[in-house]
């Protein structure tokens, strides 16, 4: 008797930040959540998203991880910083509130588009704009809120931060499991 097919899993590849960092935004986001009622970041979710994969069937996970472990190994870690928050969506209703990523951003973006070649995927914009989500709108279409947060967000001062490697995620009923850390090898 035939096996019934195994379900999807939602895959999606990002750069890990350090726990003290993302501890320091969720703090700043806890400041904020009070006056502005968002759907807001679990500081333990932040992330930079490198590739969003959506449902992956289970048999295409290795070729993924192939894929992954071949664009991260010539990559030499780098460094990167978080700058101030803005928003995506029109001015007048954004739909979410992010921090901007700078620093040495070559890298990242090398690795960003060879894992969209690499793995076929649909482009959805069309430059990758590095960044770290903070909050989205509950209402779908956008939120004038988020751009009140983005004004009220606090000035902090947050140290640069190296990448060592980039982390293959699955995401489990709002939870992230980490199924493989491909370190930067390049020098």
């Amino acid at each position: 008797m035939p096996q019934p097919d195994a379900p999807s899993k939602r895959l999606f590849v990002a750069l890990e930040l350090p726990e003290s960092l993302t501890r320091a935004v969720g703090e700043a986001c806890r400041s904020l959540a009070h006056a502005h009622q968002l759907k807001w970041v679990a500081h333990e979710k932040l992330h930079l998203t490198l590739a969003f994969l959506g449902p992956t069937p289970p048999e295409a996970v290795g070729r993924v991880e192939a894929v992954l472990e071949a664009c991260a190994t010539p990559i030499a870690p780098f460094t990167l910083s978080l700058g101030g928050a803005g928003t995506f969506g029109r001015p007048s209703h954004p739909r979410v509130l992010w921090l901007a990523v700078d620093g040495e951003l070559e890298p990242a973006r090398a690795l960003e588009a060879s894992l969209a070649r690499e793995l076929a995927l649909p482009k959805e914009h069309e430059a990758w704009t590095p960044h770290l989500t903070l909050a989205r709108a509950k209402v779908r279409g956008g939120d004038v809120a988020l751009a009140r947060a983005a004004e009220a967000w606090p000035k902090l001062v947050l140290p640069p931060f190296r990448l060592e490697g980039a982390t293959l995620f699955e995401s489990v009923s709002g939870r992230y499991h980490a199924l493989q850390r491909a370190p930067f090898l390049g020098r």
